[in-house]
């Protein structure tokens, strides 16, 4: 029972983490003795949390492991070339129901009816939804079927133009 709190809670904070998502280019582990590993990502294949440990995989095959107790923290280095990332406070974006069950409904404004590109990512960063569309100036409304989703934290990242907003909501 204690692992699987400790899980979750390590999932939370990863994605708490996630919440300033800008193209993040390497994942950095900080173990309790101050040992610090880094791992570009473009090189990754899969993190994985199982029985109190953490696998980092590389596509090459070869993984690295953490136990969860020894684990400090774990951070992203960003670098973006992209014009401008929101965050929830200032977005353009607005996700609801969230908690979301079956139906999520994503709201945008659009300064010009350029085509827009939506995506949910899952905490695994697989894309799981990707929908092109064209957007209305103005407000814009989105209808996603996520009932097949598995519950847990998602990312909803929408791109209109050089302008990514990425949101969190939660599927129960």
């Amino acid at each position: 029972m204690r692992l699987k709190n400790v899980k979750w809670i390590l999932i939370l904070l990863f994605a708490i983490g996630l919440s300033n998502l800008q193209a993040q280019t390497s994942l950095n582990v900080k173990e309790n003795s101050g040992t610090q590993t880094s791992f570009v990502l473009s090189d990754l294949k899969k993190l994985i949390f199982t029985s109190g440990n953490m696998s980092v995989m590389n596509k090459a095959g070869n993984s690295t492991d953490f136990a969860l107790t020894n684990v400090r923290y774990m951070n992203f280095a960003n670098i973006t070339a992209i014009d401008e990332i929101n965050s929830e406070e200032n977005s353009r974006m607005m996700l609801y129901p969230n908690p979301v069950l079956d139906r999520l409904q994503v709201r945008y404004e659009s300064e010009t009816g350029e085509n827009v590109q939506i995506r949910i990512i899952d905490i695994q960063a697989k894309v799981l939804y990707q929908q092109n569309l064209k957007s209305q100036i103005g407000t814009n409304y989105i209808n996603i079927p996520i009932e097949s989703f598995q519950k847990g934290i998602y990312l909803c990242r929408l791109q209109n133009g050089n302008k990514i907003e990425i949101n969190k909501f939660i599927k129960y």
